[in-house]
């Protein structure tokens, strides 16, 4: 019993409480051991686990050589260079290309939405 009584006296004379009178110094003994419990429990609490959170990313539906690959259209000084018999010949045919280009690009993105 002896033994345990030192170590509050220890405490005390570590934190200089000598100068405290002996009734204060039994209600000082309670706030201490309660303070030390506290800030000893602040230290075992766990952490939240990870949840776990699906973010979508983008994915192309389709290949890039399933693309249709746009007509070759006449420059603006080819066209100026022709008759208008070939002019009109030329800008037909590049009607009907864009036409076709557009028909397949259009089949793609139907495809993709799917």
């Amino acid at each position: 019993m002896s033994s345990l009584t030192c170590i509050p006296n220890r405490l005390a004379s570590l934190f200089a409480l000598n100068s405290i009178q002996t009734s204060d110094r039994k209600l000082l003994y309670p706030i201490l051991s309660c303070a030390a419990i506290v800030l000893i429990s602040g230290c075992v609490t766990t952490q939240p686990l990870p949840q776990v959170v699906k973010i979508p990313v983008p994915v192309p539906c389709i290949n890039p050589d399933q693309l249709p690959k746009p007509p070759n259209a006449a420059t603006d000084a080819t066209l100026a260079a022709m008759t208008d018999f070939d002019l009109v010949i030329n800008l037909a045919a590049d009607r009907l290309e864009y036409r076709r280009y557009s028909t397949e690009a259009a089949a793609v993105l139907q495809a993709c939405t799917k």
